[in-house]
């Protein structure tokens, strides 16, 4: 997907943006799993592009509303296009969409809907008088069957023309790369598993960044090498002992988004950004790590190997760090060390991030099972679990174990029937922390992935009216505001404060 949000699968540029606001599918192995993703989706999440430089395009800001000229992002990504920036990337090809907060532009597009007409005295240029449900976010979007580059030049008014034509910079290369390198798209079903909670997996990602970090702000090549052999070793001591699949995420998520952050990167003249390298986050927010992984390798692979993108053309299935690898051990570099005080530093920032993570997931769970009245379904011993059938990414917390919180909506189906929550009180935060007021369900895995596994048992609670109990047939259903169960042969009965349901054994979900 595109750059999403510092807690989901969108774009930006110093990094770039997510696709917010777009339903999109799992991979071949999750089928029938679907990513629920719509609103706006905080700004913040996704840090700041810092150190823009005006290319020959000037950096003009509309004096009142703060939402720049649309036609000036476009002139400004046409600038853009002027320069090296990758092999056979043509960025003037392709469809471009940008609301600015009276209408949506559709540029360049092949086969406008009908709902936009043209605009008088301009060519290949249409307008909507509303903004698109699916312009939630800057993304990549289906617009009339073809996939079009989307900006909302609302979500942050003030910013300048420059960043926001890097932003949809950004996104247009998606409309490139995607469809050349399918193997770059990250599976990320394999982020719910990833290993955050592991203290050396974090403080070697915190290391590997910062000599990523030295390698990009060193003034002497042979300093910047030396550096980036540091990293590199760093990550080989890391990945020896991670899962493949969450390897393979890495790397996917530095080919797409890495790739594309450094598009963004060239075409501001910011190619060796450092900001967010060193920009903290949190553990459980590591995928964002790899946009600016990835955007460091590309910009250590321009200085050491400049033919990297033609090979890279050439062999898909190669990775950038395993070039960057290569070019430096054709160099013989020696890696540099780092000093023994900021060694420790890093390990104690990761320490206490980690201790902060797992203080803060042990309360979550403790504060949601302290609700009541609460639902729970059960799936017997022996019989197969739920599969969860639809989700908000946005809305959700992995806890220990697999465990999963959700605080927006999801479907559980099985053989017998299925249950679906939305919660009608869920307001996105700024902060992404959400309050988890209102329905909200906890889930526990049959497996060791908190979803793939399917979901043995699951606790609702939050429910703003009583639960309306019935049977019809054979059939028992539950259902309040935001709530609907509803399976064959199923047992409840009601101990304490909860409401127990026990599932009739089933020897398949229907998968």
């Amino acid at each position: 997907m595109a750059c999403k949000t510092e807690g989901q699968s969108g774009t930006r540029p110093a990094g770039t943006v997510p696709a917010g606001g777009v339903r999109a599918r799992a991979g071949a192995q999750d089928k029938g799993t679907r990513f629920w993703v719509r609103g706006a989706i905080p700004q913040a999440a996704f840090g700041i592009l810092l150190g823009l430089m005006a290319n020959g395009g000037g950096s003009v800001v509309a004096a009142s509303e703060g939402v720049v000229d649309p036609f000036a992002v476009v002139a400004t990504l046409d600038r853009f296009a002027e320069k090296p920036i990758w092999p056979g990337f043509e960025p003037t090809k392709y469809p471009l969409a940008i609301y600015d907060g009276e209408r949506t532009l559709l540029f360049r597009h092949p086969s406008p809907p009908k709902e936009f007409t043209l605009v008088e005295g301009q060519e290949q240029v249409w307008a909507s008088a509303q903004r698109l449900d699916s312009m939630s976010w800057n993304g990549v979007i289906d617009l009339g069957g073809v996939q079009t580059a989307a900006l909302v030049l609302t979500l942050e008014p003030g910013r300048e023309v420059t960043f926001e034509a890097s932003i949809l910079l950004h996104e247009v290369f998606h409309l490139f790369s995607k469809p050349r390198h399918p193997t770059w798209r990250p599976n990320e079903m394999h982020r719910y598993s990833y290993p955050v909670a592991d203290l050396e997996n974090h403080t070697l990602l915190l290391l590997e960044g910062e000599a990523l970090a030295r390698a990009l702000e060193a003034e002497e090549n042979g300093m910047a090498v030396r550096w980036a052999a540091t990293a590199l070793q760093w990550r080989r001591q890391r990945t020896r002992p991670l899962a493949k699949e969450h390897l393979a995420f890495e790397t996917a998520q530095e080919m797409q988004e890495g790739t594309a952050v450094h598009v963004a990167r060239l075409a501001l003249g910011t190619p060796r950004d450092t900001t967010r390298l060193r920009e903290p986050r949190t553990p459980e927010k590591f995928r964002w790590r790899f946009y600016d992984t990835g955007a460091a390798l590309a910009a250590m692979l321009d200085a050491v190997d400049p033919s990297w993108k033609r090979r890279l053309e050439a062999e898909p299935a190669i990775s950038m760090a395993t070039l960057l690898e290569e070019a430096l051990e054709r160099k013989g570099v020696v890696p540099a060390k780092l000093s023994t005080s900021d060694t420790a530093t890093i390990r104690a920032t990761a320490h206490q991030a980690v201790t902060e993570l797992k203080a803060r997931r042990a309360a979550l769970r403790k504060d949601f099972l302290s609700r009541s009245p609460r639902l729970v379904v059960t799936v017997p011993p022996g019989a197969a679990p739920l599969r969860l059938r639809g989700f908000d990414p946005l809305a959700l917390e992995i806890l220990d174990n697999g465990e999963a919180l959700h605080s927006h909506r999801f479907t559980l189906k099985g053989a017998t029937g299925q249950v679906e929550v939305e919660n009608p009180s869920f307001q996105r935060q700024r902060s992404h922390r959400h309050s988890f007021e209102g329905i909200g369900a906890l889930t526990v895995p049959a497996g060791a992935h908190p979803f793939l596994d399917g979901v043995r048992e699951v606790t609702i609670s939050g429910f703003a009216e009583k639960l309306s109990v019935s049977r019809q047939g054979t059939v028992l259903t539950i259902e309040t505001e935001g709530l609907r169960l509803s399976f064959e042969d199923a047992v409840a009965r009601t101990v304490g404060e909860e409401l127990r349901v026990l599932l009739r054994p089933q020897e398949s979900s229907g998968d």
